[in-house]
């Protein structure tokens, strides 16, 4: 997987600023202040 294809897939959840868990397949989950770490994620591509 490309970086962009990161970003566009993370993006869209940009504007859900109630999302508290992040839960994904590869083990790479967030428990709490999910949309700070989605933020922090996009914001450093």
């Amino acid at each position: 997987m490309y970086d962009w294809d990161i970003l566009f897939s993370v993006s869209p959840l940009g504007h859900l600023s109630k999302v508290k868990v992040v839960l994904v397949g590869d083990g790479w989950s967030v428990f709490r202040d999910g949309y700070e770490v989605l933020q922090e994620l996009v914001a450093s591509f």
